[in-house]
């Protein structure tokens, strides 16, 4: 079968192809480093993700918000109220909030409230906004160990803002981004997509 030239291109074709796709979902080719763009890609694709956020410094003591996103639903709670579970739909603009101990559900209705933040759409916000300002510059970071994994990091910033993105260095999954915008800090880690 092999000895007809157009089969031989054929099975070319097929292993090439093969082998791209295999590194398509694998991540980075051996050897090579992520991109700013391969980074950010995984945030800006994101329709669930599970990360803890921290408003603040990270050795501050204060409470960590755990969300777990799915769309426009998250499931939050509080390092500080272990206890208690909001389910929060911004969809619809509601809130259920479920406290275990006392088996109690309360339901809360947003309509003329403040809007709840969804951390990943504001982060998609943020880094959209920063690519389209015409100061907008990303500096490579290099390596660094975090929590006892080695990650890559990118600083993206303009005069307004600054985002940095530690990520795996093989699969360039974000792992730990740092968010300052004025007197604003925020940190989200143990991010899973």
């Amino acid at each position: 079968i092999m000895k007809n030239r157009i089969t031989k291109l054929a099975a070319a074709a097929v292993l090439v192809t093969a082998v791209l796709i295999g590194l398509h979902f694998v991540g980075n080719p051996i050897g090579t480093t992520p991109t700013f763009a391969q980074v950010i890609q995984p945030i800006l694709n994101a329709q669930t993700a599970i990360f803890d956020i921290i408003v603040g410094e990270e050795d501050a003591g204060g409470p960590v918000i755990h969300d777990m996103v799915m769309g426009s639903r998250i499931r939050r709670t509080l390092s500080n109220v272990p206890d208690v579970v909001s389910i929060i739909d911004l969809g619809s603009g509601k809130i259920l909030v479920l406290t275990s101990p006392t088996k109690e559900a309360v339901y809360i209705d947003l309509k003329g409230l403040p809007s709840i933040p969804n951390y990943m759409e504001r982060l998609r916000n943020v880094i959209a906004g920063l690519q389209e300002h015409p100061q907008f510059k990303v500096e490579k970071l290099g390596e660094r160990d975090i929590a006892g994994q080695r990650l890559i990091g990118f600083r993206a910033k303009h005069p307004r803002a600054e985002i940095t993105i530690w990520a795996d260095p093989e699969t360039a999954l974000p792992v730990r981004i740092e968010q300052n915008e004025g007197q604003m800090n925020v940190i989200c880690k143990n991010i899973q997509f």
